[in-house]
């Protein structure tokens, strides 16, 4: 061709060749804690107004929804806008990684939906 060699970017073939940089997945988990827990108090206050019960355990299933999403997408969830500085960047997170930010996700999911029904159930 034009006499350049170009090397291919060595990727792993999968997810469990990765290793897990599990600072950068707790400190985003942590974070998506404290904003999933803020946006549940919002949501929560502008939806059922007053029982300290639902209250709780909706907090804490939002709270682990945004621990979940936050310790997945990483940088990417926090930094929608391109910058030309510097490119949002995923965690590197292995197989299992991946896995306990999903079962976050869905554990979260499960507490939310019950915190509601149990609301409803009882107006």
């Amino acid at each position: 061709m034009n006499g350049r060699s170009y090397r291919k970017a060595s990727t792993p073939a999968s997810g469990k060749d990765v290793k897990t940089d599990w600072l950068s997945w707790s400190l985003q988990a942590i974070f998506g804690l404290a904003a999933g827990g803020i946006i549940g108090v919002a949501i929560y206050f502008q939806v059922c107004r007053i029982n300290t019960d639902h209250m709780k355990m909706f907090i804490c299933g939002s709270g682990l929804i945004g621990a979940g999403l936050g310790s997945f997408f990483g940088d990417r969830l926090w930094m929608q806008l391109e910058s030309k500085y510097e490119m949002p960047q995923n965690v590197k997170a292995g197989i299992i990684a991946n896995i306990i930010s999903w079962t976050m996700v869905l554990i979260g999911i499960s507490l939310a939906v019950y915190a509601l029904k149990d609301y409803a159930s009882n107006f």
